[in-house]
């Protein structure tokens, strides 16, 4: 049976979005417009094969 699992990468938003300019303590980062996710191609799922169950 094959299913699709929650990509950990964007926790199934299929969007992600990266912080610049934040280090430790500094609170200023800025976040910058979401993107697709890579690792999943926007879906928010990832497909994992070869999954079955024994009788």
């Amino acid at each position: 049976m094959d299913i699709a699992i929650v990509c950990q990468c964007c926790q199934g938003s299929g969007l992600r979005v990266n912080v610049v300019g934040y280090s430790g303590r500094d609170v200023t980062g800025e976040m910058v417009v979401p993107r697709p996710c890579d690792d999943c191609d926007g879906s928010g799922r990832i497909p994992s094969l070869g999954w079955s169950s024994s009788p």
